[in-house]
C-alpha cells in the first residue's frame, strides 16, 4: 500500500475534502521505534487509488499501556461541520480538514471524579438532530482509558444521569456527550440490555447513518466466534428504540469463525461499509475491507501483519459531512474604551473585510448586552469598513451605556475560504510627549477567533499521570518577569453563556515538577466570571508576592468548561501591548513536522530602531538527539532557520541549505534568580543569536521552523527598545505545518499615521510558489494585482506598494483589503501554500499591529 507524500494546496473545494475518508492509524508509542510512531497523526485516504496522505502531524498514545503496538486503538474520529473531532482522553481535539491546524481542546467528561472516563462515538449534528429528534452531541460508550487493556483500579463506577447507579464500564448502554459549551457529563441515551448482543461498548464499531435513522454496531456477542454480525438500533421519535433492534450475521465469506471486527464504518459518500477484520489464528493478522449493503465484499484496501513492519492500519475512519454551516460566527475578545496603568487611555479601531465575490451582511453583537438588538453592515463584495472606537459604537463607552469594555460577537453568512476577516487594533497615545503630540500611539493588534469558544485548550483539571501526556498538559501562560516590573501580564475570559465559569491559575507549574511540595498556598488562585462577561485580570496581582518570588512565572489554566481566552503583555514604560488569542497548548509533532514562524529578526529598522525577536513556548521534544540530553526528552525545541540572505549566518545558507539545531531557552524567572533545572526553559531570547552560526550576526532576518504538532506551542515577538528601556512590537504565531492555502487581510490603512508593510515565505522546501497579491479599496474596486514568485525557502518583507509593484503614495490614503492567494502549479506538481503576513505601523512611533 502506497504512504503518499504529505501534500498541500490552494483552498480546496469543500466536495474535495469530502473524498477521501480521514482515519486513525495503529502505530507505536515510544521515539525508539521510529518510523513507526510516524503513523500518529491524522490521515488521508482515497479508495481509489489505495493511498494515504496525513494532514496532521502530531503524536499520541491512546492505549499504548502494556500493548504498544495497540497504540491509536483508543481514540475515534468524527465529523462536526466543517471540522473533524479526534476523541481520546483525556482530550477531544477539533481540527481544520483544510490545513491540520488544531482549532480548539476540551475534556471528554467534565468531572475530575470521573478520572480516565471518556464518550466514544459519532457525532450528531444539527441537521441530522433535527430530523431525528435525537439531541445534538456524541453518541456512543462511555469507557474508562484506565481499564483498558490490563485490569487496573483505577477507574471508579461513576454516576451518569439516567443511568441506574453506579456505571460499570463494561455495561451494555449508550451515552451522549454535549459538545461545546455543554459540560462533558454522559447522559444515558439508551441501556442495550436485551439486544440481541446484549452489545458491549467496544472502540471503534459504532456508526450512524443519517439516511436509515439509526446506528449500525459490528458485534461479537461476549467474544464468541461464529456470533459476528451488525445491529441496527433505530431512532424513532427521537429515542433509540433497543426492543426494535435488528441484526444481520456477516456472511461467512466475510466473517469466517476466527475472526471478529476491529473498526467499522458506514461511509455515507458511497453507502459502503468499511471493515477491519482480525484472524486470531492460523495467518493471523488484520484485512481492511470494503462491503456492500448486503455485507459482500466490494474491494480490499490492505493486509496488515500482526507483528511484522506494523502497516498504518485504520482503527477508526469518518468522512466530512455534505452540508457545510449556512453562518459563519467569530468572536472578536475585546474592545475597549478605558483609561489605563501609567496615564494611558484605550480605544479600539476594528476592521471587516469582506474577500468574496458576493455582497454580505454582517450581525454584530456585544458580548455583556446580550439582550440589545445586534447592529449590521452591509459589505459589497471585496469591500472594507472601518469602524472607529468599536464599543462606543457598539452602544458601550461614556456616551453609550457606561462599559469599558467587551467583545463583540460577528455572524455572517458562511463563505469556505472568503470568510469575513475581521482585525482590530487595541491603542493608546503614545507615552513620549514628542510622540503624542504628533498623534503617535502604541497598541496591538488583535484578531477574531472562531465560534463563540475560541481557540479554547484548557481541560478540567491538571493531571500528573504519564497516561496520554502527549495530548492532555494542561494549557499554559509563560510569564516574562525577566527584568522585573519591565512586563505586566494580563488575562482576558470571555463568557458567552448563561452560566458562570470557573477559571484557576496554578503557579509555578511544570508537568514534572521538581518542587514536591507543590502546589505550597496561594500557588493556586480561581477567577469567577458571570454569565455573559467579560473579565480581563492582572495575573502577577493574583497571586502573594512570596509565591511570585518561590516558583517560575508559569501557570497552569484549567476551567470547568471551553472560553475564549486571551493574554496580553504591556510594557509599563511604553504601554504597548502584545496580544495571544490562546493559552500555550503543548502537543509534539512528529520528527517530519515542521511549522514555521515567517519572520524572526535581529537587525536594524527605520527611524534608528533595532530590532530583536523572543520566544515564549511550551516545547519538549520527545525525539530529541541532544548530545547533551541523549534519549531524555527536554524542554528544548528543534529548530531550522532560513535567513532572508544568503550572506547571514556566516554564509551558512549560501549553497541553498538551512541553519537548524536545539533551542535551549531560560525560565521565566527575574534576572539573579536561582536557576531551573529542565522543564522550566521557555523563554527563547534574542531567538536568531541561540543558533550556532548566527550568533553575532546583528543583520539577520528570516522564517523560523519548529517541530510541533500545534500551532498554539508557541508565539515569537519582535519589538524595538527605546533609550529609556522601554519596548514595542507585536507577536507572529506559528503557522500551520503547511502554511495556508489562502490568506486574507483586513485591517490595513493607509495614511499619514499608517503604513503597512508585507511579509511573505515560502516554506515549500522543493518548489517555488507564485503569489497572487490583490488588493481592494475600501468600496471592494480591485486597486492593484501582482503576481510574485518566492523559491524555496524565500521569504521578503517590504512596504505593501513595493511588494504590489508601486511606489510609496501611488496608492491614496484610506482602508484596504487584501488577498494572498498561493497558486498551483499541476503541470510541476506544486500545490501552492502561503505564509504572509501584514504589519500595520505607526509612523510617528513605529509600534507595529500584525496580522496573520
Amino acid at each position: 500500500m502506497l504512504l503518499a507524500a504529505d501534500t498541500v494546496g490552494e483552498q480546496p473545494s469543500w466536495s474535495a475534502l469530502r473524498q477521501p475518508l480521514y482515519t486513525i492509524f495503529r502505530h507505536i508509542d515510544g521515539p525508539s521505534t521510529e518510523p513507526l510512531a510516524s503513523h500518529a497523526g491524522l490521515w488521508r485516504f482515497t479508495s481509489t487509488s489505495h493511498s494515504y496522505e496525513r494532514f496532521a502531524s502530531f503524536y499520541y498514545h491512546a492505549f499504548g499501556m502494556i500493548i504498544p503496538s495497540a497504540s491509536g486503538e483508543g481514540a475515534y474520529l468524527t465529523n462536526l461541520e466543517d471540522r473533524l473531532l479526534f476523541e481520546s482522553w483525556p482530550a477531544y481535539i477539533e481540527f481544520d480538514p483544510a490545513t491540520g491546524r488544531v482549532l480548539r481542546r476540551y475534556a471528554p467528561l467534565a468531572d475530575p471524579q470521573d478520572r480516565g472516563w471518556g464518550v466514544q462515538g459519532p457525532a450528531v449534528l444539527a441537521a441530522d438532530a433535527s430530523a431525528t429528534g435525537l439531541p445534538e452531541g456524541v453518541h456512543g460508550f462511555a469507557l474508562c482509558y484506565y481499564n483498558y487493556g490490563e485490569v487496573r483500579p483505577d477507574c471508579g463506577e461513576p454516576l451518569f444521569p439516567g443511568y441506574p447507579g453506579p456505571y460499570p464500564w463494561s455495561d451494555p448502554a449508550m451515552f451522549r456527550r454535549r459538545l461545546g459549551l455543554g459540560p462533558g457529563v454522559p447522559e444515558l441515551v439508551a441501556d442495550l440490555t436485551g439486544t440481541p448482543e446484549e452489545t458491549l461498548p467496544k472502540m471503534g464499531l459504532l456508526t450512524f447513518d443519517s439516511a436509515s435513522k439509526g446506528f449500525w454496531f459490528a458485534t461479537q456477542k461476549s467474544g464468541l466466534v461464529g456470533s459476528n454480525g451488525t445491529l441496527f438500533l433505530p431512532i424513532v421519535d427521537g429515542h433509540i428504540d433497543v426492543a426494535g433492534a435488528t441484526r444481520r450475521p456477516f456472511p461467512t465469506s466475510t466473517m469466517a469463525d476466527n475472526q471478529y471486527p476491529v473498526a467499522f464504518f458506514l461511509d455515507p459518500g458511497t453507502d459502503h461499509f468499511f471493515l477491519v477484520r482480525y484472524q486470531q489464528s492460523g495467518a493471523r493478522g488484520f484485512t481492511f475491507l470494503e462491503l456492500d449493503q448486503d455485507l459482500g465484499i466490494v474491494a480490499e484496501h490492505g493486509r496488515y501483519a500482526t507483528n511484522g513492519p506494523y502497516d498504518p492500519m485504520p482503527w477508526t475512519l469518518a468522512r466530512l459531512p455534505e452540508t457545510l454551516p449556512s453562518t459563519y460566527e467569530q468572536t472578536l475578545p475585546i474592545v475597549v474604551h478605558t483609561p489605563g496603568n501609567n496615564q494611558t487611555y484605550w480605544t479600539s479601531d476594528v476592521w471587516l473585510y469582506n474577500p468574496s465575490s458576493s455582497a454580505t451582511t454582517v450581525s454584530i453583537r456585544r458580548v455583556t448586552a446580550p439582550t440589545a438588538p445586534p447592529r449590521t453592515l452591509d459589505l459589497a463584495p471585496h469591500a472594507s469598513v472601518r469602524i472607529s472606537d468599536a464599543l462606543t459604537w457598539a452602544g458601550g463607552g461614556p456616551t453609550g451605556d457606561g462599559a469599558k469594555h467587551d467583545a463583540l460577537v460577528l455572524n455572517s453568512p458562511y463563505r469556505w475560504g472568503e470568510q469575513l476577516q475581521v482585525a482590530s487594533r487595541v491603542f493608546t497615545p503614545s507615552s513620549d510627549p514628542a510622540e503624542r503630540d504628533a498623534g503617535g500611539t502604541m497598541g496591538q493588534g488583535v484578531v477574531a477567533v472562531p465560534g463563540r469558544l475560541g481557540y479554547s485548550n484548557h481541560l478540567e483539571a491538571i493531571t500528573l499521570s504519564g497516561l496520554e501526556t502527549y495530548v492532555g498538559r494542561p494549557a499554559q501562560l509563560i510569564l516574562d518577569p525577566r527584568t522585573p516590573g519591565r512586563y505586566r501580564h494580563n488575562l482576558g475570559i470571555v463568557n458567552d453563556h448563561d452560566e458562570p465559569l470557573q477559571l484557576t491559575l496554578s503557579w509555578g507549574y511544570s508537568e514534572y515538577q521538581l518542587d514536591t511540595t507543590w502546589p505550597h498556598p496561594g500557588d493556586q488562585q480561581t477567577v469567577t466570571v458571570q454569565p455573559h462577561k467579560v473579565v480581563v485580570v492582572n495575573v502577577e496581582g493574583l497571586f502573594p508576592q512570596a509565591n511570585r518570588e518561590s516558583g517560575p512565572a508559569q501557570i497552569a489554566v484549567t476551567a470547568d468548561r471551553p472560553a475564549v481566552l486571551f493574554f496580553s503583555q504591556v510594557d509599563n514604560l511604553t504601554g504597548d501591548g502584545t496580544f495571544v488569542p490562546f493559552a500555550h497548548m503543548f502537543l509534539q509533532g512528529g520528527r517530519e513536522a515542521r511549522s514555521a514562524i515567517p519572520a524572526v529578526a535581529h537587525l536594524p529598522g527605520e527611524h534608528g530602531s533595532a530590532w530583536t525577536t523572543d520566544l515564549y513556548a511550551q516545547l519538549y521534544d520527545i525525539f530529541s538527539e541532544n548530545p547533551e540530553y541523549v534519549g531524555v526528552p527536554m524542554d528544548e525545541a528543534l529548530a531550522y532557520f532560513h535567513p532572508a540572505w544568503s550572506s547571514s549566518c556566516g554564509g551558512a545558507t549560501a549553497g541553498g541549505g538551512e541553519v537548524s539545531g536545539y533551542l535551549l531557552g531560560v525560565p521565566p524567572l527575574p534576572a539573579g534568580a536561582p536557576a531551573r533545572a529542565w522543564w522550566w526553559r521557555s523563554i527563547y531570547p534574542d531567538v536568531t543569536q541561540l543558533l550556532g552560526p548566527c550568533q553575532g550576526d546583528l543583520n539577520v532576518r528570516g522564517a523560523l521552523e519548529l517541530r510541533t504538532g500545534s500551532w498554539m506551542t508557541g508565539y515569537a515577538r519582535t519589538y524595538t527598545t527605546r533609550a529609556d528601556g522601554g519596548t514595542y512590537g507585536d507577536v507572529l504565531p506559528i503557522y500551520p505545518e503547511h502554511g495556508w492555502p489562502v490568506q486574507h487581510f483586513a485591517g490595513i490603512e493607509l495614511s499619514a499615521l499608517f503604513r503597512a508593510n508585507l511579509g511573505l515565505y515560502n516554506g515549500d522546501a522543493a518548489h517555488s510558489i507564485t503569489h497572487r497579491l490583490t488588493l481592494y479599496d475600501a468600496t471592494g474596486q480591485q486597486v492593484a494585482q501582482r503576481e510574485l514568485v518566492l523559491h524555496p525557502w524565500e521569504n521578503v518583507l517590504d512596504r505593501l506598494e513595493r511588494l504590489l509593484g508601486l511606489q510609496v503614495g501611488d496608492v491614496p490614503d484610506g482602508t484596504y483589503g487584501l488577498t494572498v492567494l498561493p497558486l498551483d502549479d499541476a503541470a510541476e506538481g506544486v500545490q501552492g501554500r502561503s505564509w504572509a503576513f501584514v504589519s500595520l505601523i505607526d509612523n510617528v512611533t513605529n509600534d507595529p499591529a500584525n496580522w496573520w
